[in-house]
């Protein structure tokens, strides 16, 4: 008898939710320790130059090549000037709002009447998916989760104002300035947000047209204030691009676009790469697809169709601004890295989600023993991806030596000015790959020096043809651990 209470215990779905809670949360652990790495060096740098408010704004919204997104560079600018480069504090916060994602996908699943049981299978699927955790461990990959959390905090608060809460419609204008400018994706919210409108309208019980057009307005005013940044990118203005502030028209990344060749890139982005990477199993992922696929056919006449393609929009929507934002660096490329996918994935299970609710609808007695087995195969997919997370983190610390060169930087530094009492420092700027470990894009060595060292010490760097000779010798005479410190400030 007890062990039947257990059994009905370990496979309720509250069990199965917080069971999926605590194997995310071991996922996400691992980051913890995960240094700055990649383009995370270049918003450091930035971080480096400002002095002044005025500088401070132009921090926040210069773009980085065609992007604008504020939050991070928030994040980045207040947690360099309180922890330096130590990024624990960073992860802390990001794994928060991973956890309040979570909660908030549940949430949005639940608005749209699936059933508890797919709200509980399809949240777990969604947030213990490789794409989702190997998008949220390097920081600098980041801005495209907070836009998606953003974004589903707004659709969440128009179901809340659809529903008389209060204060929802001032949220749902903060969350769409926050999806935005967090990252250019975020300016879907505008026509999404336009989709729940006409549905709300097409209702029975329709939503009175005073309270609509109070949204639209809302929509409107949001679109436009977040549209701005890209509308003055269509002048000649300073643009961040890696460790350097050029001037140009970024517009012209735009140019060019092709109609056909965008149809391909979406088709080729959701059929060739989306449903074969929601697990961190290419025939897993398959599967799953085929399975609701199947559901899909078998089910079709209860299958809200309207949802289908509210979810598929949000899909196309996500790729064609995609290829045209960055079909310039290569659209495979693109296909290539994980965090461009998530918000195509988070509508892919709404997709799933409808497909199962419609499945198991009116199946009780199948019901239980068909979604008792679909729990403890989504927790043991959750597991799977959880360690292929964590082994993904392991495999990369090497990149844990930007750690290590930015301290013997930071105090070799200190310690020459401070044993030779010398005034002035002056080195060669070149370009160097690091973190050492990386070798994906090369950087100058003033802006890892820049980071790496005190304001005080910064202002007292020269930069020129020729690296000190003085230093060079302090350096060597220091005999540090493979001498790295020489290989880096070496003349060429």
């Amino acid at each position: 008898m007890v062990g039947l209470d257990i059994s009905k215990i370990v496979l309720s779905r509250r069990f199965v939710f917080f069971a999926g809670l605590a194997v995310i949360l071991f996922a996400l652990s691992a980051s913890i320790d995960f240094p700055y790495a990649i383009d995370d060096y270049d918003y450091l740098y930035q971080v480096t130059k400002v002095t002044n408010i005025t500088e401070f704004a132009e921090y926040l919204f210069i773009p980085n090549n065609e992007h604008v997104f504020p939050v991070l560079k928030i994040f980045y600018f207040v947690f360099y000037n309180l922890f330096w480069i130590n990024t624990i504090c960073f992860h802390i916060l990001i794994i928060f709002f991973y956890l309040l994602f979570y909660f908030q996908s549940y949430s949005f699943f639940q608005n749209l009447k699936f059933t508890e049981t797919a709200c509980t299978i399809f949240t777990i699927f969604l947030c213990s998916s490789t794409i989702f955790l190997y998008t949220v461990s390097p920081i600098c990959y980041t801005h495209i989760f907070f836009s998606l959390f953003f974004f589903l905090i707004f659709l969440n608060q128009i179901f809340a104002y659809l529903r008389n809460k209060r204060f929802s419609l001032f949220y749902i204008f903060i969350c769409a300035l926050l999806s935005a400018f967090s990252f250019g994706l975020g300016l879907i919210c505008f026509p999404v947000g336009l989709m729940l409108i006409y549905s709300a309208h097409k209702q029975p019980d329709r939503v009175p047209k005073e309270k609509l057009a109070k949204l639209v307005a809302v929509f409107a005013s949001s679109f436009l204030i977040s549209v701005l940044p890209y509308l003055i990118l269509s002048l000649n203005v300073p643009v961040f691009t890696g460790d350097a502030k050029v001037t140009g028209n970024v517009l012209n990344n735009f140019s060019g676009a092709s109609l056909f060749e965008a149809a391909g890139f979406v088709w080729k982005a959701i059929f060739q790469k989306l449903i074969f990477s929601t697990t961190g199993n290419y025939y897993l992922s398959f599967a799953f697809f085929v399975s609701c696929f199947v559901g899909l056919l078998l089910k079709w006449k209860k299958i809200r169709w309207k949802v289908i393609g509210f979810f598929f929009s949000i899909m196309v929507l996500n790729y064609v601004f995609l290829y045209i934002f960055r079909r310039k660096i290569g659209m495979d490329l693109i296909l290539l890295w994980p965090r461009y996918h998530i918000l195509a994935l988070f509508a892919l299970c709404g997709i799933y989600c409808e497909i199962y609710s419609a499945v198991f609808q009116n199946s009780a007695n199948r019901k239980k023993i068909i979604t008792s087995a679909i729990y403890i195969i989504i927790l043991l997919i959750a597991t799977h991806n959880a360690f292929l997370n964590v082994v993904y983190l392991k495999k990369n610390t090497k990149s844990y030596l930007s750690v290590y060169v930015m301290n013997e930087i930071r105090n070799t530094v200190a310690e020459y000015f401070a044993e030779t009492g010398r005034k002035e420092l002056v080195l060669q700027d070149k370009g160097v790959k690091f973190p050492l470990s990386t070798g994906l894009m090369s950087r100058h060595l003033r802006l890892y020096v820049d980071v790496a060292v005190t304001a005080q010490a910064r202002n007292r760097i020269i930069w020129g043809e020729k690296t000190d000779t003085a230093f060079l010798e302090f350096i060597n005479s220091k005999k540090k651990d493979e001498n790295l410190l020489e290989i880096l400030f070496a003349n060429i």
